[in-house]
């Protein structure tokens, strides 16, 4: 029968403290790796965002904005997050972008682009996201501009403005750098913690009186003690011999 192995929380710290300079020393081997592979083998990615608003009835000529319009233009949002992403918008964007020397397809215009709500209201955001820093900006703007033309004609229940332009970000979105690097820093605490407590957990070796007793129950009927001979002493003991 295997004899049942069992280690206290004390036990379990002890062996923690004992090879701390190991699992620290595993942590920033971790965390270095990973900063590594986030900062040169990931390419970054650069979002910039234009705002719109939905409108429900544009040829409305009262002063009051009713609970019925209100409602029908947060509607409205969800079918501009997919008019947005049709051919019919995309490749007027792609048309306009050419103009002015970015070339992007319908189709990674689409891969690039999301649409979302602010706050569950009438506005949303239009989002894109790419690894050109200097062009995202520019593709969000004209995505929004055309939609703007366009969402009343598509539609024909309502349109769209501009509330708000994108602006070319200042730093990549993505990969997080820096939480990425603690990241991997704490998956490699937490690794090399494990290895060294399972290690000392099966580790039968005796080194200390509570762990013969502890671990056998049986009385100590004696110790034999390590004694230590200097140098000098030894060479004094020679002499006399």
């Amino acid at each position: 029968m295997d004899e049942e192995i069992e280690i206290s929380l004390p036990d379990l710290f002890r062996s923690i403290l004992r090879h701390l300079p190991l699992i620290l020393a595993a942590a920033i081997l971790f965390g270095a790796v990973t900063w590594c592979i986030t900062s040169f083998g990931i390419t970054p990615k650069y979002t910039a965002s234009a705002k719109m608003i939905s409108i429900s009835n544009p040829e409305r000529t009262q002063s009051i904005y009713t609970s019925a319009e209100h409602n029908a233009a947060v509607a409205l949002v969800n079918t501009a997050s997919e008019v947005i992403k049709t051919d019919i918008i995309l490749n007027e964007v792609s048309e306009m972008l050419a103009e002015q020397g970015l070339r992007y397809s319908a189709a990674s215009l689409k891969k690039m682009v999301t649409i979302s709500s602010v706050n569950d209201t009438e506005v949303f955001r239009v989002t894109v996201t790419g690894t050109k820093q200097n062009e995202v900006a520019t593709v969000a703007n004209t995505i929004a501009f055309v939609a703007e033309e366009q969402m009343a004609v598509i539609t024909e229940a309502g349109s769209a403005k501009v509330l708000e332009h994108a602006v070319e970000p200042v730093s990549q979105s993505s990969p997080n750098v820096l939480r990425n690097t603690a990241l991997g820093a704490l998956i490699g605490l937490f690794l090399c913690a494990m290895f060294v407590v399972i290690r000392d957990l099966y580790d039968t070796t005796i080194w200390t009186e509570e762990q013969l007793t502890s671990r056998y129950k049986y009385p100590v009927l004696g110790l034999v003690p390590q004694l230590s001979v200097s140098e000098d002493q030894s060479k004094t003991k020679e002499a006399k011999a």
